[in-house]
């Protein structure tokens, strides 16, 4: 869900100085979050292709559907 800017900025006035100061502080460390994920994926996508074949475990786990895709959640990194 994205939220417009200006309704931050809205509540952030109401707060307190020192909710203020908290407030500041989790958004650096999610802006330090988001570009620690990033570049990750990054150091990922560079590295060469996997040449080993694919084991029994994982191709059951690749067959099954209630396995867990990652797809959607590094889209929402914009990955």
């Amino acid at each position: 869900m994205s939220v417009p800017a200006e309704d931050v900025y809205k509540v952030i006035e109401q707060l307190s100085p020192s909710d203020r100061k908290t407030v500041y502080d989790l958004a650096q460390f999610l802006g330090a979050r988001h570009q620690t994920v990033v570049r990750a994926w990054r150091d990922i996508d560079a590295q060469e292709p996997d040449a080993e074949p694919v084991n029994p475990e994982e191709a059951a786990q690749l067959r099954d559907p209630e396995f867990v895709s990652w797809e959607p959640e590094s889209q929402n990194h914009g990955i």
